[in-house]
C-alpha cells in the first residue's frame, strides 16, 4: 500500500508526493486547465471564507462540495448521484463531519491505493487533531486550522503547488 507524506512542518522540505502534485500542478496551470477540489466541508461560513480565498489566487478552479464525510466517499468512489465526479486534484477536508467523520475519511482513503497521489489539507478548529492524526499513521499533505483567514489558507494551497 502507497502511503503519503505524514504530516510536516513549515520548515521541512517539499516530500517527493509533494514535489510530483506541484510539477502536475504546474502544468495543469501553465496549459490552463482547471485544478478540481473536493471541499468536504458542513459549515457554510467556513465554505465561504474557502471559496473567498481561492478566488484570490491565480488557479482556474471547481470547487466541489460536500456537507459530510458520507457524501465525500460517495464522491471520491464516484458512487450514486456522484458516478459522473470529475475526480479532484486536491482535498479538503474538515474532521469534524456529521454521518462520517474526517477520521474515518481519512482512514477509508488511506485503503484505497488510487487516492495514495491525491493531496489532503485538514481544516480543523481543534489543534489537538494534528497529533491524532500523526499517532494514528492517517496521511495527508498539510494541517490548516480553523477558523482560517484567506492569507493562511492561501500560504497553505500555495506550499503545495507554487510555481518556481
Amino acid at each position: 500500500m502507497t502511503t503519503q507524506a505524514a504530516l510536516r512542518h513549515d520548515d521541512e522540505p517539499a516530500t517527493g508526493m509533494q514535489a510530483r502534485f506541484a510539477y502536475a500542478m504546474r502544468a495543469k496551470i501553465r496549459r490552463r486547465q482547471t485544478l478540481h477540489i473536493l471541499l468536504a466541508e458542513d459549515d457554510d461560513s467556513d465554505v465561504m471564507l474557502t471559496e473567498c480565498a481561492l478566488d484570490k489566487t491565480y488557479i482556474h478552479h471547481n470547487l466541489h462540495r460536500v456537507k459530510n464525510g458520507d457524501e465525500a466517499l460517495q464522491y471520491l468512489r464516484r458512487e450514486g448521484t456522484f458516478a459522473a465526479a470529475t475526480p479532484p486534484d486536491l482535498i479538503l477536508l474538515d474532521l469534524s463531519l456529521p454521518a462520517i467523520d474526517g477520521f474515518e475519511v481519512l482512514a477509508a482513503l488511506t485503503q484505497e491505493a488510487r487516492f495514495s497521489q491525491t493531496p489532503i489539507i485538514i481544516l480543523t478548529g481543534a489543534e489537538h487533531y494534528r497529533h491524532l492524526l500523526n499517532a494514528h499513521g492517517l496521511w495527508l499533505s498539510d494541517y490548516l486550522a480553523k477558523p482560517c483567514n484567506p492569507e493562511k489558507l492561501l500560504e497553505t494551497f500555495g506550499k503545495l503547488h507554487s510555481p518556481g
